[in-house]
């Protein structure tokens, strides 16, 4: 991480020498239980977004700490950022309807439901016109049903349940052909399950959007500025490798 905050502060124009002054202002870091992008565990906020915001924020001279970052009810967190000053919430999905309402930094992760299935059964989806034909889970009442129901699959094709977990076992029992889910989430599950991510493929992909760092409108655009260049910075691959954002992202998803 250090190296990682040395290449940012160089790239954005700060140095050691003049750290930015940063360092007293107090912030209300908000997000929701959405893994491997941000979870709870043993008491502390982690996952993909958390990670790189916590990276961001240090590397720009914040004092933050995972203890800092609250999780909460995705309604209650969204009403917060709208009346709190010094105020974030992620990763949020950028709608029009919300885009007058915050400050954006991002894109922070691209966030895609798809369909996974077995490797071993080869199965193959061009349009969502193949769907039908097998059997599908789902979480019940979550939005890969909803949507999927919106685009014409058949109510009968849809098997659903009350968690991944239970999706994803059937799924290897061979008990559904497929399973209706956020994609990179579903192989944190597997993972989880302690199942091989290798024997798993998605299959299709049939609705595709970017989650955001939303800040509370009122933020001074300098401070919008510095964290999107510090994100874009962190993307970039150093001598060709891998950069130090694929990296988080590979230690939560085994794919």
């Amino acid at each position: 991480m250090k190296a990682a905050c040395l290449f940012l502060i160089l790239v954005i124009g700060l140095c050691a020498l003049n750290p930015p002054a940063h360092g007293d202002k107090r912030w209300t870091i908000m997000t929701e239980h959405l893994p491997p992008y941000n979870f709870k565990e043993h008491g502390v906020v982690k996952g993909i977004s958390a990670d790189i915001i916590l990276l961001i924020m240090q590397c720009l001279g914040y004092e933050i700490q995972r203890a800092d970052i609250r999780l909460l009810p995705w309604a209650r967190a969204y009403k917060l950022l709208q009346t709190t000053p010094n105020s974030m919430m992620f990763s949020m999905v950028r709608t029009e309807e919300r885009e007058t309402l915050f400050k954006w930094v991002g894109q922070l992760i691209r966030f895609n439901l798809g369909l996974v299935a077995l490797k071993k059964r080869s199965i193959t989806i061009r349009s969502l016109e193949d769907v039908n034909q097998y059997r599908i889970g789902a979480v019940r009442d979550g939005a890969p049903e909803q949507i999927l129901l919106t685009m014409q699959v058949k109510r009968e094709n849809i098997d659903s349940v009350t968690s991944a977990e239970m999706n994803i076992r059937k799924l290897y029992s061979g008990r559904i052909d497929l399973f209706a889910y956020s994609i990179e989430p579903a192989y944190f599950i597997i993972h989880k399950l302690d199942l091989d991510p290798n024997d798993f493929e998605d299959v299709f992909v049939f609705y595709r959007k970017e989650l955001f760092i939303a800040f509370n409108r009122n933020t001074d655009d300098k401070i919008i500025n510095q964290f999107q260049h510090a994100l874009e910075q962190l993307q970039m691959s150093t001598d060709g490798g891998q950069s130090e954002y694929d990296t988080i992202v590979t230690h939560y998803i085994h794919k």
